[in-house]
């Protein structure tokens, strides 16, 4: 499916691909023929010296076509460089510029342009975005059930905080909670932060969905929660505040 929707969605790209390549094409080809037909029409008395060039670069299809076998190697390019022998050193010197280009730059250029639809094509399928988040969360919570179990040395069910800091401390839950982008730098936070019902342990459903909530860094949306939970805290202890100072405030005799 994604590679259906990755060919179809870049078929516009592809588009201009070809046509930009086809005219580089036709620009070199229509310059390698007008001087390859002059050669053989002043030396026509010698056709076996002109049959390879006459092959290669005749005619405008022809040479555009040999330009295209030479960059995508259909046929190898040294054999249709040897056929431009007759003509000057410069006509072989452009043909290996050309060659350069094409190999080096154009061919590249498109490649890349076309991967870049394609890419952007997948990445706008909501629905194959939505599974890929659902396969990576699904992911995530087997490996922090895992990280429990080897945190759950005594098979209780739920880690105490002397349990979870004397383990949390291995080496290699270390390095597994990291590449997970979970800070634990900070112990005591990290398990207070886990024990959502302030009961001293942490169970598997707790420290899975915690875990959840702590991976990575702040979101745009964290912080905007917490923008509007200290504006709401600020509100309320001024109203406190006016509500207090009317009340002990001296009455008037």
């Amino acid at each position: 499916r994604l590679m259906v929707l990755s060919l179809t969605g870049s078929f516009r790209s592809l588009f201009w691909s070809v046509v930009l390549m086809s005219i580089i094409l036709l620009v070199f080809g229509v310059f390698f023929t007008d001087r390859a037909v002059a050669y053989c029409e002043q030396t026509g008395v010698h056709p076996e010296n002109t049959a390879k060039l006459k092959l290669y670069f005749g005619t405008v299809s022809a040479s555009t076509v040999s330009l295209f076998m030479a960059m995508s190697g259909g046929e190898d390019w040294g054999n249709i460089m040897n056929s431009l022998n007759p003509l000057p050193l410069e006509y072989r010197l452009l043909f290996i510029a050309f060659i350069a280009f094409a190999i080096l730059a154009l061919l590249n250029v498109v490649t890349a342009v076309f991967v870049g639809a394609a890419m952007q094509q997948a990445q706008a399928d909501r629905e194959m975005l939505v599974q890929e988040e659902i396969e990576h969360k699904g992911e995530f919570v087997t490996l922090m059930q895992q990280v429990f179990d080897e945190l759950d040395t005594n098979g209780s069910g739920a880690l105490s905080f002397e349990e979870f800091e004397k383990h949390i401390e291995d080496d290699k839950i270390l390095a597994y909670l990291r590449t997970l982008e979970i800070d634990v730098s900070q112990v005591k936070m990290l398990f207070t932060l886990l024990d959502v019902d302030n009961t001293g342990e942490v169970d598997i459903d707790e420290f899975v969905a915690g875990c959840i909530r702590l991976r990575g860094g702040a979101t745009s949306m964290d912080l905007a929660v917490l923008k509007y939970q200290v504006e709401w805290i600020l509100r309320n202890v001024q109203a406190m505040r006016d509500d207090l100072g009317d009340t002990i405030s001296p009455r008037t005799p």
